[in-house]
This record gives C-alpha cells, sequence and structure tokens, in this order.
C-alpha cells in the first residue's frame, strides 16, 4: 500500500493523473495491490454453558471469509455465512428438541503490523495483525418438555453469548480485537488459538476456538 500511495503522488505531481482521466498505468497498480492483498480467514469455536437447571448447553460454529483490499477506503475487509455446526441442550429429567442456526461473520478491518525497516531489513517485517471483527449472532434454540413446568422454548443467541462473555476484554469502539497472533512465515500466514473461563451468578462459561489466515493472491 504504501508503494502504490508513493506511486499515486508521483503521478499527481507530474500531472499524468487527473480525476476526469487516470491513468491507465497507475489503475493497474492499484489493482495489483488489491489482487495481493487477498485472504482467506478460518473461524472456529466452541462454547460450552453450565447450570441451567444442572444442565448443560454446548454450541459450536465455524466460518470462512474472503479478505480482500477494498481500493476505495484501503481496508482490507469482508465477511461470510457464520455456520452453527452443532448445537445441544441437555437438562435432567426433561425432553429436548435442539435446532442450529448460524448468522454472519463479518472482519471489519485487517491491519498488518509492520515493524520499521532498518538497514538489515529494507522492507520490514509483519510481526503482527490486528483483526478487528463482529463474531455475528447465532440463532441456534431449543423446545423443551419438563414434567414439572411443561413444555417451553429456550431461544439463542448461545453461542453468541457464550463468546461474549468470555471476550468481553477485546471489544472496543471498532468492535471485537484480536491481536497477539502467531506469525508462521508458511501457510498458514499466521494462527491464533485460545481457550477462555466465565465465571457468572450461579453459571460457568467455557470457550475455546482457533483462527487461521491463509494468503490467497489472485
Amino acid at each position: 500500500i504504501p508503494a502504490w500511495l508513493t506511486l499515486h503522488r508521483q503521478a499527481q505531481i507530474l500531472g499524468l493523473a487527473s480525476a476526469g482521466a487516470p491513468d491507465p498505468a497507475l489503475e493497474q497498480a492499484r489493482d495489483y495491490v488489491r489482487r495481493c492483498l487477498s485472504f482467506e480467514l478460518r473461524f472456529e469455536s466452541e462454547g460450552q454453558g453450565n447450570g441451567f437447571r444442572g444442565g448443560e448447553i454446548r454450541s459450536s460454529v465455524t466460518s470462512t471469509v474472503k479478505l480482500q483490499l477494498d481500493p476505495a477506503d484501503f481496508v482490507v475487509k469482508g465477511q461470510g455465512p457464520l455456520v452453527n455446526t452443532a448445537f445441544e441442550v441437555i437438562i435432567p429429567d426433561c425432553s429436548v428438541s435442539n435446532e442450529r442456526g448460524g448468522g454472519t461473520f463479518e472482519v471489519l478491518k485487517l491491519d498488518l503490523v509492520v515493524d520499521p525497516s532498518s538497514p538489515a531489513d529494507a522492507v520490514g517485517r509483519v510481526r503482527d495483525l490486528r483483526l478487528v471483527y463482529d463474531p455475528g449472532q447465532t440463532s441456534e434454540r431449543a423446545r423443551i418438555s419438563c414434567p414439572d413446568v411443561g413444555s417451553f422454548t429456550l431461544p439463542g443467541p448461545w453461542w453468541t453469548a457464550w463468546y461474549f462473555h468470555t471476550h468481553m476484554s477485546e471489544i472496543t469502539a471498532e468492535g471485537y480485537v484480536l491481536e497477539g497472533w502467531e506469525m508462521t512465515g508458511g501457510e498458514p500466514l499466521a494462527r491464533k488459538a485460545w481457550s477462555k473461563d466465565y465465571v457468572g451468578d450461579g453459571y460457568t462459561v467455557r470457550e475455546s476456538g482457533e483462527v487461521e489466515l491463509y494468503h490467497r493472491p489472485e
């Protein structure tokens, strides 16, 4: 991106491009940047909550998102389906009918955290990523029938609730922020895994997950 912006400024100074007649070489250079900054994000997570009538609620999701630089605002972003791969409510002495329900996972911005260049490394090095995202809202629910209270519906979003409780410290005005990636130097380009616990009033939550980023230039 800095190389393209430098080229763009030089073209403007030299009068090679104007709003009405963009320079073909400059447009081609911008397209090269867009095609190079293309990625695939793979996300998976499993949440589990205990305490509801002595039972357990489990919900798992996955998402694969294509990310690409938007030349309009120079932000790498994208969205994809949040697939609710498994959902189960277990309550002692009750019959349960579980219904899975997914949502949308949206990456609002992917920033490359680059170390400055030096005489030994003229280009610099990507040492971390900063992913700003909205994990989405699942829509799973359960139909429950218990001898003492009859039948009722237990609506979600359960995975979303578990994820919110365990990742509250990562929420900012921009959205959820994920940092501290392992830069592999290969494929995947970067990854991060976690396992988090939350203790509420009469219930506990555990969520674990992993995200991987792959470079997918066009």
